[in-house]
């Protein structure tokens, strides 16, 4: 950590502008990547309204047999022809349906749950009108391949109809993560770059000062050699034969 501050504090213009480049760069990611909208709904397979003396509540005539007709309704929902019958764009829209409902405590029951994921705001509440549509007639055309009667005939009811569109912002939150974490990365590690090879280059162009062993590294340091001290009957004579003996006539 104490490396780690000492890149930052000598390097501060560089993380500053990677700080900076990066923010803008999440920025940019935030704003390419849209989020989904996502919507649902809620329909229940009812069985048909006998006539009869006494009133009846049709709420209250559920039997397992209804559970085994929206079994098969959903399973013919789940085909792989989905995207193709409702119009689902590939890599873009996306259908997940269930048995029971939505919400904190899921019912179970003859009840399908219909959830689509789409860009477009407008267009995941359609995807689920349109499975709907698609849930009700298939419905409708196994009973009449069955010959039953519309009197007998069950239908599907909407319990919940398709939500407004609600944004999920998982998909730009996690692009926009990522992209600060790979800019902080990056920057940290072309501070750490720079300071290595500045100091490096500052190193090799070093002055040395050879005095009294200053300069040199501990193992290489020499003491400096001290000049010979003259006496002065040597001197007296070098300085006749520089002068030709005129010292010594002059004197």
């Amino acid at each position: 950590m104490r490396g780690l501050g000492r890149v930052v504090i000598s390097q501060w213009f560089t993380m500053v502008s990677g700080l900076l480049l990066t923010l803008t760069a999440a920025a940019l990611v935030f704003a390419l990547v849209p989020p989904s909208y996502t919507s649902s709904g809620t329909v229940v397979v009812m069985s048909p309204t006998r006539p009869t003396n006494k009133p009846v509540n049709p709420l209250l005539a559920f039997d397992s047999s209804l559970d085994t007709v929206a079994s098969i309704v959903l399973q013919s929902l789940s085909s792989p022809l989905l995207p193709f019958r409702v119009g689902l764009v590939a890599g873009q829209d996306a259908v997940t349906m269930k048995m029971g409902g939505n919400g904190s405590s899921p019912t179970t029951g003859p009840f399908i749950s219909i959830t689509a994921q789409s860009p477009d705001a407008m267009r995941s509440p359609a995807i689920v009108s349109w499975v709907i549509d698609l849930a009700r007639q298939d419905l409708a055309d196994r009973q009449r391949a069955l010959k039953v009667a519309k009197r007998m005939a069950v239908t599907l009811v909407g319990v919940v109809a398709p939500t407004p569109a609600k944004p999920v912002w998982f998909i730009p939150v996690s692009a926009t993560g990522g992209a600060l974490l790979l800019g902080l990365m990056l920057t940290t590690a072309a501070a750490y770059s720079i300071n290595r090879a500045t100091s490096k280059v500052r190193h090799e162009i070093a002055p040395v000062v050879p005095v009294e062993g200053v300069g040199y590294p501990p193992a290489t340091r020499k003491a400096l050699p001290v000049a010979p001290a003259v006496r002065p009957a040597v001197a007296a004579a070098l300085v006749a034969v520089a002068t030709g003996g005129r010292h010594r006539q002059a004197s």
